[in-house]
């Protein structure tokens, strides 16, 4: 049992080690990174950083896995037993961290000098373009959502969200990143539900978890 408490102890300490370092990926890219910097962003002695990993590449495949598993969640998107309104809030919560975390740079480098991690993130993603077919087709044949091409209205995430997290941008617009997250949602929530199929008591809900999101990234941006 302790060894059982012991692994689970060191898996967590992991994970908090590796999101100190996915920001720092997102803004610099792979190739410049030593070990000496990772260690230096995670706020730990060299000799602890290989207590708990290897090597770089041990690290990088930590990175991945944590950004595919934010690009497929199937078990939420395809679950009928979850209202639509409450799958189109997981597919936004997705989007606002793939957004935040995956950078073109980081991808750039990945393709080059981890070809094997990026066919793994460009497998997750086929996955993900897969599994919101499925959800797009189910709420317009039931009349649900508007009519709409899934692919584009995916595609504003791309650009819009990324876009947001530009503090010039905010400023100019003279909104903070939690308003402009909520205010982006809302603007996709219209595009997406008829009418008589939209609801504001998931507002609350909403709003809570930007928060929650926002906090957790706002000291990286």
């Amino acid at each position: 049992m302790k060894k059982q408490h012991d692994a689970h102890q060191i898996e967590r300490t992991k994970e908090k080690y590796i999101e100190k370092i996915m920001p720092v990926l997102r803004k610099q890219g792979i190739t410049t990174l030593k070990m000496d910097d990772i260690s230096r962003h995670m706020d730990i002695s060299k000799a602890t950083l290989y207590k708990y990993f290897s090597s770089k590449d041990e690290i990088m495949e930590r990175v991945v896995a944590v950004y595919t598993g934010y690009m497929v969640n199937a078990d939420t998107i395809t679950n009928e037993n979850l209202s639509f309104h409450q799958r189109f809030q997981k597919i936004y919560e997705q989007s606002m961290l793939i957004a935040i975390y995956i950078s073109d740079a980081f991808l750039m480098d990945l393709k080059n000098y981890y070809p094997h991690l990026f066919e793994t993130i460009s497998q997750a993603r086929f996955d993900r373009i897969t599994n919101l077919k499925q959800f797009f087709d189910e709420g317009i044949d039931l009349k649900v959502f508007h009519n709409i091409h899934y692919q584009m209205f995916m595609l504003q995430d791309d650009v819009v969200l990324r876009k947001i997290m530009d503090p010039i941008l905010l400023n100019q617009l003279d909104l903070t990143l939690k308003q402009s997250l909520f205010e982006y949602y809302t603007l996709k929530k219209l595009q997406l539900f008829k009418q008589d199929h939209l609801e504001d008591s998931d507002n609350e809900f909403m709003k809570n978890t930007i928060s929650q999101i926002v906090k957790k990234i706002s000291m990286h941006i």
